[in-house]
């Protein structure tokens, strides 16, 4: 039997201060989740470098959290997991 797998859909932008311009924020699938981390799939052209302070959401709220590790994916991916901190501003 096969298990079915609800993919979610996500969004990753830069840490900015709440007195700059939002950078672009650019969608990333969910791939897996923690009480605290969680996995990403984005583009390779998307700024997944360790201990870089991102921001993202799954809905309708903003998180702030710091990139864990990511690796080269297949299929042009990298996978990265980010440290949940704290809302964003």
């Amino acid at each position: 039997m096969s298990e079915s797998r609800e993919i979610a859909s996500a969004f990753i932008r830069p840490a900015f201060a709440a007195d700059d311009t939002a950078p672009l924020a650019r969608p990333a699938t969910v791939v897996d989740v923690s009480d605290q981390t969680i996995g990403l799939r984005v583009r390779p052209d998307v700024d997944v470098t360790p201990n870089q302070v991102v921001e993202l959401t799954v809905g309708d709220t903003w998180r702030r959290g710091r990139v864990v590790w990511s690796r080269n994916g297949v299929r042009d991916a990298v996978i990265a997991y980010v440290e949940l901190t704290e809302p964003a501003p």
